[in-house]
């Protein structure tokens, strides 16, 4: 937002930069933001920090691309703790309808060599039907929720496949799955 908020200065080759300046002393902070036309329908973005706070000089926080619609994109979210040598921890892909209220958001593990590599978070809202995913990579399982957010009836189902279905507010009693949401 900060960034953002502030006018853009032209680099050349399509490109362009938005930077914001925060703080003071031993918390002062400065964000780069850029943006580059890559074709027609698609931009890539680009967030650097720097800051006393930290000792980081233009760290690379996130990278990646949008449509030039802003309906759809990847971030890529870099590990603070090794700002010379990028290294991906977070990937997050993105996508919303313009003509709908239609979103979704997920988030995947990215940091190479541990045991929640793969792993995925999901979130998803279309019309009045909400859902939140787990996908644990390394045992092939799921887990879901997903609810009506208008009436509040939902569905659970654990990673074991096994289901448990509530009813509309107030009472959320308990029902059979057989109705479905």
């Amino acid at each position: 937002t900060a960034t953002v908020s502030q006018t853009p200065v032209y680099l050349g080759d399509d490109t362009w930069r938005w930077t914001a300046n925060g703080g003071a002393g031993a918390n002062a902070w400065t964000a780069e933001l850029e943006a580059t036309r890559l074709s027609e329908s698609e931009f890539g973005w680009e967030m650097r920090i720097s800051g006393t706070a930290g000792n980081f000089d233009r760290f690379l926080w996130f990278a990646g691309r949008s449509d030039v619609n802003a309906e759809s994109g990847v971030w890529h979210y870099y590990d603070p703790e090794s700002p010379s040598e990028p290294s991906e921890v977070i990937q997050c892909t993105w996508s919303r309808s313009g003509d709908s209220d239609d979103r979704e958001v997920a988030f995947e593990n990215r940091v190479a060599g541990s045991p929640e590599f793969g792993d995925r978070l999901s979130y998803v809202l279309s019309g009045s039907n909400a859902s939140v995913t787990y996908e644990d990579a390394s045992e092939s399982a799921t887990t879901t929720v997903q609810w009506d957010h208008s009436t509040g009836s939902g569905m659970t189902t654990n990673a074991q496949g096994e289901k448990c279905c509530w009813g509309e507010r107030t009472n959320f009693e308990d029902v059979p799955c057989e109705r479905g949401l």
